[in-house]
């Protein structure tokens, strides 16, 4: 659910009281999953150039954490450091388990994908588009590419 209409559910007062984070993904990972999971990808026999080319890769979650684009959650965790990071908001919270280490039990890989070498997908076209429409994103994680697989 985007950031606005959450704020419009529980409104101004208790939107700005509590405490917001979301996590996001290195993009080019992100795509390359998008790739393994899309099911019209499969209908289409795409090859994971093709898949980027037709665009349907390109679907950012930038809105779900932004409002009038500005960032509106207090943090945005890096998927790539989930445990510690979701364990650093846990203290902030004053929560009494660490949720990081309660999480690292379970598993949400689905072993379609085995080869985790993002670089081996991209040629030079398709890792610029991932670069120029995840730009927000890239640019408020410092994801380099290649850099913070997950």
């Amino acid at each position: 659910m985007p950031a606005s209409a959450i704020r419009e559910i529980v409104g101004p007062e208790i939107w700005e009281s509590y405490y917001k984070f979301s996590v996001e993904r290195n993009p080019w990972d992100k795509v390359i999953s998008h790739y393994f999971w899309d099911p019209n990808k499969m209908k289409q026999d795409l090859s994971f150039r093709d898949f980027i080319l037709s665009g349907q890769a390109l679907k950012s979650n930038f809105e779900r954490y932004s409002l009038n684009g500005i960032l509106a959650v207090d943090r945005l965790i890096r998927y790539d450091r989930l445990y510690h990071e979701l364990g650093e908001v846990s203290q902030i919270l004053s929560l009494p388990d660490n949720v990081g280490e309660t999480m690292q039990g379970f598993s949400a890989k689905s072993g379609y994908r085995q080869d985790r070498d993002i670089e081996s997908f991209y040629d030079r076209v398709t890792r610029e588009i991932v670069e120029i429409f995840f730009a927000r994103e890239i640019r408020l994680l410092n994801f380099k590419f290649g850099g913070g697989r997950g």
